[in-house]
């Protein structure tokens, strides 16, 4: 069987956890920690599906060094 990708898992974890499956459960299935779930949960709640994609992890912006 195709193993998942980090998008599928954090998708299928949603929608145990939306079928009413315990933390445990869900992390069993996943194969991930509890602060994973808890993360993608909270984004979730925020920003919906779109939360679940990944997020760039560039600085928003640039920080100059003063050299005087």
């Amino acid at each position: 069987m195709k193993e998942k990708t980090e998008h599928e898992r954090r998708v299928c974890a949603i929608e145990l956890y939306q079928q009413g499956k315990g933390f445990e459960g869900i992390l069993r299935q996943v194969g991930r920690c509890r602060s994973w779930l808890a993360k993608w949960l909270r984004r979730f709640r925020k920003q919906g599906k779109a939360g679940l994609k990944d997020q760039s992890r560039v600085p928003h912006g640039i920080w100059l060094h003063d050299s005087s």
